[in-house]
């Protein structure tokens, strides 16, 4: 085994014992992930921006998913009060405000969504202007809200609770003037926003993945987006 299965075993075997089995299942798979994130981006050499980002993202995941480990109760100061303590201590939460200052009036908005989908219904929430969103805040923001981490339960909180919850998340002031919304395609609901550089990306609401395409599963047409 190379160094970093056993060290993700032994994290395993922490969070079954102390955290049970719903939170031993997700430890591998999310620290997995973000060595996954690291293979793919030092595969080529050339770490991109985004890449970067989706690294950071991953481990910030993890150690927030660390931090639900309870501290079984031990001998303070003993050895393994301090092994527990390395993973039971809580990751100071990031404040801070959107970076981005470029405004731009809702016909630009429109513009820019009907280059991508001229079908469908588009609704303008905001007669004056939209402030751009930076693809580095929304990557940070992603990092620390936990829309994705809830569970998925058919008709009851599924696709549209998701983008519904994760629009609202980012209905906060100074955030709320953000060019984000809710789409709807034939299939799916997601969330949707316009960067700095004025273009539609999309943020799957239940895995935070940031994309600048539908994939077939969440639809190709546009039933309705507001923003």
């Amino acid at each position: 085994m190379d160094w970093y299965q056993i060290a993700i075993a032994a994290i395993t075997v922490i969070a079954l014992l102390w955290g049970g089995w719903k939170l031993a299942k997700r430890v591998p798979r999310e620290i997995g992930e973000a060595f996954i994130e690291i293979a793919d981006a030092v595969e080529d050499d050339q770490i991109t921006r985004e890449e970067l980002h989706a690294i950071v993202a991953r481990f910030y995941k993890v150690l927030v998913t660390l931090q639900q480990i309870k501290t079984p109760s031990l001998a303070p100061g003993s050895f393994a009060d301090w092994l527990v303590s390395l993973f039971s201590k809580k990751p100071k939460p990031v404040e801070f405000l959107p970076t981005s200052t470029k405004q731009v009036d809702g016909s630009v908005i429109q513009q820019i969504i009907r280059e991508k989908f001229p079908e469908g219904e588009l609704y303008l929430s905001d007669a004056t202007k939209y402030l751009l969103c930076s693809y580095d805040d929304i990557a940070l923001f992603l990092a620390q809200d936990k829309t994705n981490r809830l569970d998925y339960v058919k008709e009851k909180f599924d696709c549209d609770d998701f983008a519904l919850r994760l629009v609202g998340q980012f209905s906060i002031p100074e955030w709320s003037e953000l060019a984000i919304g809710l789409m709807w395609t034939e299939k799916h609901a997601l969330t949707c926003f316009i960067t700095d550089d004025e273009k539609l990306l999309f943020i799957e609401p239940q895995s935070d993945e940031i994309q600048d395409e539908l994939a077939d599963w969440q639809g190709k047409t546009n039933r309705f987006i507001i923003l």
